[in-house]
Order: structure tokens, then C-alpha cells, then sequence
């Protein structure tokens, strides 16, 4: 039978493959940890999560694509298919959350009758608790400029 030299001391039959045999002669990626999304909706949902869960671990100055692609194990040209920048997916970011936000303004304004009185309280609302927003805060470092965004 003819052999094929594959490495130093590895020899395998011609017609057998190295993954045939329990050998990986190079390391195999599975995006998406094995679980690919089933529609652009949920790709671009998990990429968000991923980005919400980056956020908590990093900050949302320090967070990158490369940090979500890590996290989701994909490629950076994977989050780039469905964003166009780290400022585009931290904006998302700040959208999925601001429902919530929104709901609690409304229910702090929800006894306020007077329209200025209804424009004041809700600018001093959200002044007063927008940096401490987790998600909505990251519209306050969004267009970040110089070199501390990360890819």
C-alpha cells in the first residue's frame, strides 16, 4: 500500500484521511460554537447579547468587535455582515434596552399633568440616570474619537 507523509513520523494510507484516523492536521472552526442561526433576526440578536454581556465585562469604551466575536465564537467579518462598526452595534445595543427605559420615564412622569413641567422632569430624569444606564450609557461613548476604540 502507497503512504503519504503528513508530518515528522506520520505516515497514513493514500486513500485514508488525517480526521479518519483521530489526527486534526489543522484546527477546525465551527462558527457560532456549532449553533448557527436560523434567520439574519437572530443572528443580529445574538450578536447584541453578546455585545450587552461585552459591555458588562469590559465597559462600554473598551468594548470592540473582536471582543463580540470572541464571545460568540465567529469571525469579526461575521459581526460585520450584520453591523458596520462597533459605534452601529453599540447603538443597537442601546436601542434593545430602551424600552425599559422608556417604561420607567413613563411611569415617573405618570402623574405630571403640566407639559413643561413633563419636558423638565423628564430631561432631569434622564440626565440624573443616563450614565448610570448600563446599556443606554453607551450612546454617551458611542463616536468615540482617537485610538481608544478597538476593532
Amino acid at each position: 500500500m502507497s503512504r503519504t507523509i503528513v508530518g515528522p513520523g506520520l505516515e497514513i494510507p493514500r486513500n485514508r484521511s488525517p480526521f479518519a484516523l483521530g489526527q486534526r492536521s489543522w484546527p477546525v472552526r465551527h462558527g457560532w460554537r456549532g449553533d448557527p442561526p436560523g434567520s439574519e433576526a437572530e443572528a443580529r440578536e445574538r450578536i447584541v447579547g453578546a455585545a450587552m454581556r461585552c459591555v458588562d465585562r469590559y465597559g462600554p469604551g473598551k468594548t470592540g468587535l473582536c471582543d463580540v466575536a470572541d464571545e460568540l465564537g465567529v469571525t469579526r467579518q461575521t459581526v460585520y455582515r450584520y453591523f458596520a462598526g462597533t459605534d452601529d452595534l453599540l447603538a443597537a445595543v442601546a436601542r434593545s434596552a430602551g424600552g425599559s427605559y422608556l417604561d420607567r420615564l413613563a411611569r415617573h412622569l405618570a402623574q405630571v399633568t403640566d407639559p413643561v413641567e413633563v419636558v423638565v422632569e423628564a430631561l432631569v430624569f434622564t440626565i440624573e440616570r443616563l450614565p448610570a444606564e448600563r446599556y443606554l450609557g453607551v450612546l454617551l461613548t458611542a463616536g468615540r474619537s482617537g485610538g481608544s476604540s478597538r476593532a
